[in-house]
């Protein structure tokens, strides 16, 4: 009876100390286990009881071994954050803003002004005039003339002659030649180069007058002038650099072979045939042709120019300033200052305290059979 009862507050014992190990090792999101007493709770790791060494148990008594557990708890320590902050900065800013006046201007114009007016003049009138004039026709005549001439009759004939000839005879010679050889070199030279720009140019011109005779034909009789606007090419002249090439010689001395013939003279004989000419006079009678001038005369058109008065319509440009006005856009800048807003972001650091939780080894009894209680190794509770 004694033995039941011992294992039983033993078994009590061994059951209470188990509860209170696991309200140690429960965990929370946030702030300390809820195992502690309501008391103000500090966080600190719980002090280790020693375990003391297993007594002799008696025969009657459990067998009680000590086992190693790990437990966890929650602590609080500082950190250091840092944040972003943001805040608006009022700073100013240079504006430059174009403003667009409109301004009269005043501008001189040349306009050409054309006047008439009536002048007399003198000209000259081609008229066609009839008169007589002799002239000399060349008439072809022939006659009959006896003419005596020379004629070449050939003779052939044979006989020895003596020559002399010249018989080449070849041989080599090595002679030097200097010569000259021309290098290119590019040179960069400058020279003018003349362009044409057309100007408008007023100028009076000499042009050809006609008029028809009596037989409808249509001839020069004389000249008029006449003011024409015509355009005139105006030179302008500007130097443009280019690059050429100049030959500069070179003197230079070469070795050649040459065949060099010379000749030795020697005398042969032989037969030649030729022809000697012997002249004879023959006669024969030929026709002779020969032209004869015959004066003659008949009636030809003399053109003659007359002087005559006429009246002429004459246009003169002179050149009128006039003077105007315009309105032009005229645009200024105008600098001012303005305020401008903008956030701005910085960093701070903030203290922050975080509860952490970190494993706690105890020792805890193990009971093998009932027995009465044995002493407990637990920690002390939080707070005490």
């Amino acid at each position: 009876m004694k033995r039941v009862v011992i294992g039983t507050a033993a078994l009590m014992l061994l059951l209470g100390t188990t509860d209170v190990a696991q309200g140690f090792g429960k965990k929370k999101q946030h702030g300390c286990s809820t195992s502690c007493a309501p008391a103000p709770v500090s966080c600190a790791p719980a002090p280790m009881v020693s375990c003391p060494a297993p007594a002799p148990a008696p025969s009657c008594a459990p067998t009680v071994t000590y086992q190693m557990v790990t437990q966890y708890q929650q602590v609080t320590r500082t950190v250091n954050e840092t944040v972003p902050v943001t805040t608006e900065v009022e700073y100013n800013v240079q504006v430059c803003t174009p403003v667009t006046t409109k301004q009269k201007q005043t501008e001189t114009v040349y306009e050409h002004k054309a006047e008439k007016s009536k002048k007399k003049r003198t000209v000259y009138k081609c008229v066609t005039v009839k008169r007589k004039q002799e002239y000399y026709e060349n008439v072809t005549k022939s006659k009959q003339v006896e003419q005596s001439y020379q004629v070449c009759v050939p003779q052939t004939k044979t006989m020895k002659q003596n020559y002399t000839v010249t018989v080449p005879v070849m041989r080599q010679e090595t002679r030097q030649v200097t010569s000259t050889v021309c290098q290119q070199v590019p040179v960069t030279e400058t020279r003018p180069v003349t362009t044409y720009t057309c100007q408008p140019v007023a100028q009076t011109v000499v042009v050809p007058a006609y008029a028809t005779d009596c037989t409808g034909c249509v001839k020069q009789c004389g000249t008029t002038t006449s003011t024409v606007c015509s355009y005139q090419s105006v030179p302008v002249t500007t130097n443009v650099s280019y690059t050429t090439y100049r030959s500069v010689p070179k003197t230079v001395v070469q070795n050649y072979t040459v065949n060099v013939c010379d000749y030795k003279t020697e005398t042969r004989t032989q037969e030649v045939t030729y022809v000697e000419n012997v002249m004879q006079t023959q006669k024969q009678m030929a026709t002779v042709y020969y032209c004869e001038a015959v004066k003659k005369s008949m009636d030809v058109e003399v053109q003659e120019m007359q002087p005559s008065e006429e009246e002429y319509e004459e246009t003169t440009y002179t050149t009128v300033p006039k003077t105007r006005e315009y309105e032009v856009d005229v645009t200024t800048y105008k600098h001012e200052t303005r305020k401008v807003k903008q956030p701005v972001t910085t960093y701070q650091t903030v203290t922050k305290t975080v509860c952490e939780t970190v494993p706690v080894t105890v020792c805890v009894p193990v009971v093998s059979q009932p027995c009465p209680a044995p002493a407990v190794c637990m920690p002390a509770p939080c707070g005490y």
